[in-house]
């Protein structure tokens, strides 16, 4: 059985933010700068003198999302309701907000995005590098983390002759919404959503995906994405780093906890919390768009050299 697997994702620099995955090794925060070094090590608040993502549409596909926390009020945020999965092959679609752990990681990486700094109970809440961005959530993972399968709405159909992929629906209407960058911090092990990746870069927009180590290596593997690996508060690129195209802060990061009452650090420190996830920064923003991408009807060409 073909399965998604997280990361928590976080931003940082102007670059990508890598973080840590499912299960990570916790620790309660008691300190109110725990977790954000992303921010304050890399001089981010500095860098919003010039710039903060306004004028920028990002499209977040990753778990449910927690539109209630304190750091996403106020903020350009839109959820796109229903979700992309279901409890059964077929059934009705999960809704996309939700306050239950499988909202934690999704909730995060928004947050990381264009978090406004004001967290649970008064502590310091995550900061977001882009701010200013205006952010669609489409959420593409919302049932447990140990669930065998997760958007069994969007299992691939050898025989339907159409593009069933995992992320496929998602790519397609966030480019049909207009977004500027697409962030997906999830990976499966078959590159099936080829031809939406294609039309999506066709269409100009900048797709940036998580570098795993494991069999979970699509759609960051195919061809014109931005696969990026994960850098600790030490600058070094963590072990198990799977070759990504670029790398930024992934390690010791802040993040919720899966009851949403309060704060823990997400890090590298076993196989299981190796980092996998990323997020689309204020550094994306700058990158040129392709005059000319490869031809969608092409999916091969999608495959990574």
């Amino acid at each position: 059985m073909n399965r998604l697997r997280a990361a928590a994702c976080g931003l940082g620099a102007g670059l990508l933010l890598v973080a840590v995955p499912v299960q990570a090794t916790a620790t309660t925060s008691t300190d109110p700068d725990d977790g954000l070094w992303y921010f304050t090590k890399t001089q981010t608040a500095e860098r919003h003198e010039t710039t903060t993502g306004k004028g920028v549409q990002i499209a977040v596909i990753d778990t449910a999302i927690n539109p209630d926390v304190p750091e996403l009020q106020g903020v350009d945020l839109h959820v796109r309701e229903p979700s992309y999965c279901a409890a059964q092959a077929g059934g009705t679609a999960m809704p996309a907000a939700a306050d239950d752990p499988a909202a934690a990681h999704g909730t995060g990486m928004v947050s990381l995005i264009v978090g406004n700094g004001k967290g649970i109970g008064g502590e310091r809440g995550l900061l977001g590098i882009a701010p200013d961005a205006e952010v669609h959530f489409y959420a593409n993972m919302t049932l447990p983390a140990d669930a065998d399968v997760r958007c069994p709405q969007t299992a691939y159909d050898p025989d339907a002759g159409v593009d069933t992929g995992w992320f496929a629906r998602a790519i397609d209407q966030a480019v049909a919404d207009g977004a500027d960058i697409i962030s997906i911090s999830l990976g499966v092990s078959l590159p099936l959503d080829a031809p939406a990746v294609a039309r999506a870069l066709h269409a100009g927009v900048v797709i940036v995906a998580a570098e795993p180590d494991d069999d979970t290596g699509y759609p960051a593997r195919l061809n014109g994405v931005v696969g990026v690996d994960s850098i600790g508060p030490d600058g070094q690129v963590w072990q198990g780093a799977g070759g990504g195209k670029v790398v930024a802060p992934g390690e010791q990061i802040r993040a919720f906890t899966e009851e949403f009452d309060g704060y823990h650090l997400t890090n590298g420190s076993s196989k299981r919390d190796r980092v996998h996830g990323w997020c689309a920064g204020p550094g994306l923003v700058r990158l040129p768009r392709r005059h000319r991408q490869p031809d969608p009807a092409d999916a091969r060409a999608q495959h990574r050299r």
